[in-house]
């Protein structure tokens, strides 16, 4: 069809506008260039007949996504000059081409957006507003239901309570957060009644069995049944008289499941089967009417909640939009009024992906009444055959109700099925295939029409159906059917076919590495274009594992991962090597805490004196460091003679492993020492400096792609500390929890000359491709598992658990659910469709089949497809190949990637990245942090290996006893104050135990592995002090937590940089502002004074003074800076001298001093130093 020409179908929906039209456009129909067209005949009138003068801001056209809109306003811009070069009517195209930036082509919630702002006062609502995306949104639910629920239970909600007691907060919250996402309407007792009637139709049940199950019903069974019945029959009837006793409920049980569907009378057999069935969900639909009150309460309290704080922050969600945009046109008429005189004409493209209530607002829009149609303004065009985002809250029934009132009013249905992108052999299929999956009956909601080619046809689909032996598992199948696409591709694309035109299609990204295995390892390039695999993937975990190790290096798992990465090197032996030496350490150790002896840090025994000894597993950081130090210290030939036995099987590794493993705790003691000194944006650039990850990744087999997601990685990274000022704790924490979220971020793609892409099939929705693979077929549908749930009609469906504590489903959540996958798998025969009609020229279909003679009957593509094909074996081509274990490739390497063979310049390159930093000693800038020149004063030596060698310290723990070591208590004691202050300002500085306790445990869990017999210091530390009069003399008046800030200074030719996070900043009366810093390490002994805690505070003062200079506070001052020790809630205030020329001073010595022995040591403090095993005193 050429671009002039339109089919009879498509010039009535272009041209018919004095009526409803609903379009029903198949698959490749042209229905974009259907809703240009028709805009610019909107638009167009005029110029003949300026009396039907239709502006471009006249017309709302609504799209399913801004790209769509982007499109079709960018389409229409180009129609419109081209209208305007051609000459004729120049002012008036000139005119509507002005207007057009005017015009409302947008997604449904571009337009509620716009009207709310535009009506701030009628909506209450700020018109600044922020819209949440729904990563943003799902994190800011979870938030404050943590926090709402962590509030009621103090406040011994007796809802809450309940519902704690039955599921446990975690799950609880999790319920809580899946229903909030997806909405609800609840009404304070209408839960209650629908499981009282569930009760009463089981003790209606049981009656009903009672007037069956006689003697006369036995006789008439088959012979099992009859003698099961015969043996039991007393008993059964004894026990329906009092369906409550759980020994009963057992009898029902076991009856039902004896009782066999034979017989003439199995009908009757299938009835009592249900009937018992009935009777044993009497206990969880009695237990549910007693929880049913509690939820609504509680869930109505969390709603209201969440609404209140989105009000207070200016937030709102998607949903928000639509909601409050529909109860603003419904409580406003003058609104109404104004945007129904605005908008004459209305089209909304992809209705069949919309909801129930934006159909109010098209309703209310066309007409005034959100339920009844009126008036001859609505345009809609869909395909509920292309429905595929119910996950979303798509409801392709309201498609079909829009149509079929449409219709009854009077309105025009026109049906588009010319198909003009596929070639007639693919359309063959699925017009053979489809109209027995979707049926052809008018009356459902979603039924199939089928599609009329206007292209010749072309090479029949391929179906490969590959079946597998018995002694083979189903990945080793899918590897094999990955070799033979991979293979397929590369010979179509040998003849004559660019792999640019080539696309793999999946139902999703569960089993794509195996594919982008096969795709790499027979030389085919491909590009994997995932709506969903940012976080998983490898490289991104890979970062993700550095980052963590910077934060928690003794998390073993990331470390594992980190060793292992393309970064490090390490391969599998070596790595099995150290796990095994490790756990034999940790072996003794455990050993020989049992004897009442310690193992030394060199392997060998000593006495503890005690029969009880505290010693802990070393984790594989501590471990690593032990071997390095053997490394460095000691000559190969004596190595084994020198440490224990288990390092020396480590230290028996090969030159280049020893080496590999030494250049790598080289430079994660470097990685750890950036992470504590660093910011986000400085780690993330100093990352680079020591790893050069650019040059690595680009050697990769898809270096390319891995490239493009290191980049947007640390882009997000910079954006998280721009915008919500996080470190790098807090990205961790953030970035984990959208991974186990399974965040739908877009893995980021790169263009690529000639390759293969590799997707979803909701990804390809819109697209089209000269060839499309569809590998895979037999992937299971996912279950429905969630144990709340809310239904429009149904109500809230919930689980309880059942005398096993097991939860299981309620009577509403069981018909949910058989509703829900009764419609899932109707949404997945439309994916399936949406999937095969991306294809131009050819289709390749494939799957896996176990290989035995009873055929599966699972639900799936494979044997929907199959089922079609062998009703008319000509719509594809079917071939059967057997796998058996010769033609399965080897699993491969699946280590990481040697680090590449670099040149010489590179090389220099590199080690000039892993080196002490340039600066150290010389003429550049100098970085010293805040609390580092204390560390300094304290003992030079300890500031060498800590802050110039960047040893991480010793694990102290086993001196510790039943202690924390000093670095953790004050890691747990400043991270719970900061979140308690932070919280506070948050909240009109209330005062709530709860909530601080509550960043305790969290705290705990986190640092101390959830040993709170060793945090009841620190608790019993937070308690005194946040109840004494020190703390309330500043708390109240707080206006900055954990500030961080950078001050340079200039010493002739030195600059020093002077980093730190400043504890707490208030105001303590108009104006004058004062710094508190937390210590929970001893106080200083009255009248002594420590140089490094005024080194310390008279760097925050200036920090603090320097920041209001540069933003022009001169309103304010700093007027005190004072260590607050939790110990004995005693203060420490500055004294007013200056100690500018002290600091630099300091900051000189520091700087000239080179070696080790440069440091001086104090004796006094090698008792708590971590660093005293390797100090040479």
């Amino acid at each position: 069809m050429s671009e002039l020409q339109f089919t009879p179908a498509q010039e009535r929906a272009i041209h018919c506008i004095d009526t409803n039209v609903a379009v029903s456009a198949g698959a490749g129909s042209g229905k974009t260039r259907v809703l240009v067209q028709r805009f610019l005949y909107l638009v167009s009138r005029g110029a003949s007949h300026p009396e039907e003068t239709v502006l471009p801001r006249e017309i709302l056209a609504v799209t399913f996504t801004r790209k769509a809109a982007a499109e079709m306003r960018d389409r229409i811009r180009r129609e419109m000059e081209r209208k305007l070069e051609a000459g004729q009517d120049r002012a008036y195209w000139e005119q509507q081409l002005k207007g057009l930036d005017q015009a409302q082509i947008g997604t449904i919630h571009s337009f509620c957006s716009s009207l709310l702002r535009a009506n701030p006062v009628e909506c209450g609502l700020d018109p600044d507003f922020t819209v949440m995306e729904e990563t943003d949104h799902d994190e800011f639910l979870a938030t404050e239901v943590r926090n709402s629920l962590r509030r009621l239970l103090h406040e011994q909600d007796e809802a809450a309570c309940l519902l704690c007691d039955e599921y446990g907060s975690r799950s609880l919250l999790e319920q809580t957060v899946s229903l909030l996402q997806k909405g609800f309407t609840l009404t304070v007792g209408t839960a209650a009644h629908i499981y009282q009637e569930a009760v009463a139709e089981s003790d209606r049940e049981a009656e009903r069995l009672q007037a069956v199950l006689t003697p006369d019903f036995v006789s008439a069974c088959s012979p099992v049944n009859r003698a099961l019945l015969e043996a039991k029959l007393e008993q059964i009837r004894n026990a329906l008289s009092d369906i409550t006793k759980q020994e009963n409920l057992e009898l029902f049980q076991a009856v039902g499941k004896s009782l066999k569907r034979t017989g003439k009378n199995k009908a009757d057999i299938d009835r009592v089967k249900q009937g018992l069935d009935l009777l044993l969900s009497r206990p969880i639909n009695l237990k549910a009417l007693s929880l049913a009150p509690a939820w609504e309460t509680f869930l109505l309290q969390m709603q209201e909640n969440i609404r209140m704080q989105k009000q207070k922050l200016g937030l709102l969600a998607f949903d928000d939009l639509e909601d409050l945009a529909l109860a603003l046109l419904e409580t406003h008429p003058a609104v109404l009024d104004k945007c129904r005189r605005q908008f004459r004409y209305i089209m909304v493209d992809e209705f069949q992906d919309t909801n129930d209530r934006q159909r109010q607002l098209v309703y209310l829009l066309c007409g005034g009444n959100k339920d009844i149609l009126q008036g001859n303004r609505l345009f809609v065009v869909g395909d509920g055959k292309q429905s595929i985002y119910r996950f979303r809250g798509a409801d392709v029934s309201v498609f079909a109700r829009v149509r079929n009132e449409i219709t009854a009013a009077g309105g025009e249905l026109i049906q588009l099925n010319d198909n003009f992108r596929t070639v007639d052999s693919v359309l063959q299929l699925c017009n053979g295939v489809f109209p027995e999956l979707m049926g052809t009956e008018e009356t459902r909601d979603v039924y199939y029409e089928a599609l009329q080619s206007h292209r010749e046809a072309g090479p029949q689909p391929e179906f490969c159906l590959h079946c597998y032996a018995k002694d083979l598992s189903a990945e080793e199948a899918r590897r094999a059917e990955a070799d033979w696409l991979a293979i397929r591709l590369r010979e179509l694309h040998g003849a004559g076919l660019a792999y640019r035109d080539m696309a793999i299609l999946l139902q999703n990204m569960t089993h794509v590495s195996l594919l982008t295995e096969a795709l790499q390892k027979h030389k085919v390039p491909c590009a994997v274009v995932d709506g969903r695999g940012f976080y998983d993937r490898i490289e991104v975990q890979d970062l993700l594992n550095l980052f963590s190790f910077a934060v928690n290096p003794h998390d073993n798992l990331n470390l594992a991962g980190v060793l292992r990465s393309v970064y490090m090197g390490l391969d599998d032996e070596t790595l099995t090597r150290i796990h095994l030496a490790l756990g034999e350490m940790n072996k003794e150790n455990r050993a020989a805490s049992l004897s009442g002896t310690s193992v030394t840090t060199n392997g060998t025994s000593a006495n503890s004196g005690t029969a009880e000894t505290d010693n802990k597993p070393i984790s594989l950081w501590d471990f690593l460091l032990k071997v390095k130090t053997d490394l460095d210290s000691t000559a190969s030939s004596d190595l084994t003679e020198s440490v224990d036995g288990v390092r020396s099987a480590v230290l028996a590794l090969s030159l280049n492993a020893k080496a590999a493993l030494h250049r790598a705790v080289t430079l994660l003691r470097q990685i750890l020492s950036a992470g504590t000194v660093l910011n986000l944006p400085d780690f993330c650039r100093e990352l680079q400096n020591l790893l050069h990850p650019e040059t690595i990744l680009a050697m990769q087999c898809d270096g390319a792609e891995q490239l493009a997601n290191l980049r947007k990685f640390f882009r997000l990274a910079h954006e998280f500390s721009s915008q919500r000022q996080g470190g790098i704790r807090d990205f961790v924490t953030r970035v984990t929890r959208l991974q186990k979220a399974k965040n739908k971020e877009a893995a980021a793609t790169v263009a690529a000359d000639d390759a293969v892409q590799v997707m979803t099939v909701h990804k390809s929705k819109g697209l089209e491709f000269p060839l499309v693979a569809v590998p895979y077929l037999d992937a299971p549908f996912q279950n429905d598992d969630q144990n709340a749930v809310f239904h429009p009609v149904l109500g809230l469906g919930i689980s309880l658990r059942d005398a096993a504590g097991k939860l299981v489903p309620g009577k509403v959540l069981e018909q949910i659910r058989e509703e829900n996958k009764t419609k899932e798998e109707e949404e997945k025969i439309r994916l399936l469709y949406v999937a095969l009609t991306r294809a131009k020229d050819r289709l390749v279909l494939s799957g896996i089949r176990k290989d035995t003679k009873n055929p599966s009957t699972a639900t799936h593509w494979l044997n929907w497809l199959d089922q079609g094909l062998e009703c008319n074996s000509t719509l594809a081509e079917r071939k059967e190949i057997r796998v058996a274990p010769s033609t399965v490739s080897g699993e491969g390497d699946t280590s990481a990637s040697p680090v590449p063979e670099l040149s010489e310049e590179m090389k220099r390159h590199l080690l000039e990245g892993a080196a002490p930093l340039e600066t150290y000693g010389g003429r550049g800038m100098n970085r010293f942090s805040a609390s580092s020149l204390n560390t300094y004063d304290t003992c030079p030596r300890r500031y060498y290996y800590q802050f110039i060698e960047n040893i991480p310290p010793l694990d102290t723990r086993e001196k510790q006893g039943k202690r924390l070591p000093p670095d953790v208590l004050g890691s747990l004691v400043h991270q719970v104050l900061e979140q308690y202050a932070k919280w506070r300002m948050e909240n009109g500085f209330a005062e709530d135990d709860t909530v601080w306790t509550a960043y305790y445990r969290d705290a705990a869990e986190e640092l101390a592995n959830g040993r709170f017999d060793l945090t009841q210091e620190a608790e019993t530390m937070l308690r005194e002090y946040l109840h004494s009069d020190l703390y309330h003399s500043f708390a109240s008046k707080q206006k900055f937590a954990e500030y961080e800030f950078q001050v340079q200074l200039q010493d002739g030719e030195h600059r020093f940089l002077i980093t730190g996070f400043i504890d707490a900043v208030a105001e303590i009366s108009r104006g004058e502002l004062v710094i508190i810093d937390y210590k929970s390490g001893q106080p200083p002994r009255e009248g002594e004074v420590r140089n490094g805690y005024a080194w310390q505070l008279a760097l925050y003062k200036m920090a603090l003074e320097r920041l209001l200079q540069i933003k022009g506070k001169d309103s304010l001052s700093v007027t005190g800076a004072s260590l607050h020790f939790l110990r004995n809630r005693s203060e420490w205030v500055l004294p007013g001298q200056d100690y500018r020329q002290e600091i630099l001073q300091v900051c000189r010595e520091i700087a000239g001093k080179k070696t080790e022995n440069d440091f001086a040591h104090n004796m006094e403090q090698c008792p708590y130093c971590p660093f005293a095993y390797m100090c040479n005193k």
